[in-house]
């Protein structure tokens, strides 16, 4: 167990210190807690409360929920009923250890803390703040940037020794399922094929993986269609979504939630569950269409879109929706937008990050291995042009200099937590709005279609 909550932690860790998200759950079972989960608790319960604490820099209000109602989340095994808080078993006792962004934490016994005492705060009088833990308690319990939660029950660790325990978690209309690899293992679905993938720097990786096909899996348990839309979420935070057409289609292998590896159970990471195609033929996928550590699968109840990012320049890219999708996972940045129809947040990639992949046929970006910088920023402080055109033929001409490594101006795909809307969508063309490194003539370009490296 505690080799497994250092493998999330460090994973937690380097996601959460810059985004105050999501919150690693490790008890009998595992979850995690993103921002967005943490709003739409806030919307289905009546706990979202003021608590009123008296500190060294004053009187603060905040604004949370009790810690419990985390903690539920991993404090027992029973599979029926998996939110239901056990108050008997804090009563009879075990630890519970937060976890801050910067390394610090903090162990308590629960006969000794009562029940009610510590919140999750996500407000501070009025303003947005990291996931923190308050109280009217001690200071050292007050846990700011909360990225995990340890909750040690010694005769339940027990039971969770098997590889198999790991349960598999599904969303779909409303309706939650949760399965352990065992259950899934002994089911009549369960198939062992081999199959293969290629990372971005050109190295395949080629197994016999063991697992459950996703979409008769699905359609056995919903009334799912090919018009669904697939996402995976993995205990990172990374994202992914596919089309249940491509799902469905056997013609040259069958998409899997995977979870064993050569015969043996995939390890924490890159498992312990996986998505991969496999057949008789031993079919290739490119790496990033391959989601590890794979947590939880939902249907959106919408088509699938597809759309293409056109990159120009030194190099010509045409990037896909799951391309795109997996560099915003990877370099996830949020920022404040005001325009005239208001104030909102958008999530998507700081734009410099795919000027690599037009910058210099040198570097080839995503080509090689990790060692070598794809981005040439000694071309982009040297001076070019970045033309961002939209589908309607709308653009606009940004400068590399006031661009280089800025991460405040971003390729948006997702505003307020959801997709884009229609008039938006696939990606925008954002800021924040209070960045001391907004570039020159700076316009909001909507529906981007295509970036441009124009050298002078």
């Amino acid at each position: 167990m505690r080799k497994a909550l250092l493998i999330s932690l460090l994973i937690t860790l380097a996601v959460s210190s810059m985004f105050g998200w999501p919150i690693s759950l490790q008890g009998v079972r595992e979850d995690t807690v993103s921002e967005s989960y943490f709003d739409s608790m806030k919307e289905h319960l009546t706990h979202y409360i003021e608590i009123g604490i008296t500190e060294k820099s004053g009187f603060n209000r905040y604004h949370g929920m009790p810690l419990w109602l985390l903690i539920a989340m991993v404090d027992g095994n029973d599979s029926a009923h998996p939110y239901k808080f056990d108050l008997d078993r804090w009563e009879a006792g075990y630890e519970v250890t937060l976890v801050s962004s910067d390394g610090y934490s903090v162990t308590f016994d629960t006969t000794e803390m009562p029940v009610g005492q510590l919140y999750l705060a996500d407000r501070k009088n009025g303003e947005k703040i990291a996931p923190s833990v308050v109280g009217n308690v001690s200071t050292k319990y007050m846990v700011k940037d909360l990225v995990a939660i340890e909750v040690m029950i010694p005769d339940l660790m027990a039971q969770q020794e098997s590889p198999y325990a790991y349960e598999l978690e599904f969303s779909i209309a409303g309706t939650q399922y949760r399965y352990s690899l065992e259950e899934l293992k002994n089911s009549e679905f369960y198939i062992e094929k081999p199959g293969q993938y290629t990372t971005s720097a050109g190295t395949v990786y080629a197994s016999v993986y063991g697992g459950i096909p996703v979409y008769d899996f699905l359609k056995k348990i919903a009334n799912v269609t090919t018009e669904d839309t697939l996402k995976v979420i993995a205990l990172d935070g990374y994202e992914m979504t596919y089309s249940m057409t491509d799902m469905a289609d056997t013609s040259d292998g069958v998409w899997i939630f995977a979870f064993i590896k050569d015969g043996e159970p995939m390890p924490e990471d890159p498992g312990p569950v996986r998505t991969v195609k496999v057949g008789d033929h031993n079919p290739n996928i490119d790496g990033h269409l391959s989601a590890k550590l794979v947590k939880r699968v939902e249907l959106a109840g919408k088509p699938f879109k597809a759309y293409t990012l056109s990159l120009k320049g030194q190099m010509d890219f045409d990037l896909d929706r799951q391309t795109i999708e997996s560099g915003v996972s990877c370099h996830k940045k949020t920022v404040t937008y005001k325009s005239k129809s208001g104030t909102a947040e958008y999530t998507g990639i700081p734009l410099w990050r795919l000027l690599a992949y037009s910058d210099d046929p040198s570097l080839a970006p995503h080509k090689q291995d990790s060692s070598i910088i794809s981005y040439n920023r000694d071309l982009a402080k040297s001076g070019y042009s970045v033309k961002i055109t939209a589908l309607d033929g709308y653009a606009i001409t940004l400068r590399s200099e006031e661009l280089d490594m800025n991460d405040d101006v971003i390729i948006a795909t997702i505003k307020n937590g959801e997709e884009l809307p229609e008039g938006e969508w696939p990606m925008i063309l954002v800021w924040q709005f209070d960045s001391d490194r907004i570039p020159a003539n700076i316009k909001g370009v909507k529906q981007v279609s295509s970036i441009e490296v124009i050298t002078d």
